[in-house]
């Protein structure tokens, strides 16, 4: 796992129990320039099973 999918796990981690992160607030908080780059390393967590992305949601994922 890169070092900012690790980032970005640990950021989506602080939000246990609250509401999913945007990727607005993830880009913000893990220092991330775009969101497309939020976007290729959720993607990347998703294939190894770290996140459920769904589509079309405001708050769009789902984490255990």
């Amino acid at each position: 796992m890169e070092s900012e999918q690790q980032a970005i796990l640990n950021f989506i981690h602080h939000y246990r129990g609250q509401y999913p992160p945007t990727i607005h607030e993830i880009k913000e908080g893990v220092g991330i320039c775009n969101n497309k780059s939020v976007y290729y390393h959720l993607d990347e967590l998703e294939k190894l099973g770290y996140t459920k992305l769904r589509a079309y949601k405001s708050k769009f994922m789902e984490f255990d």
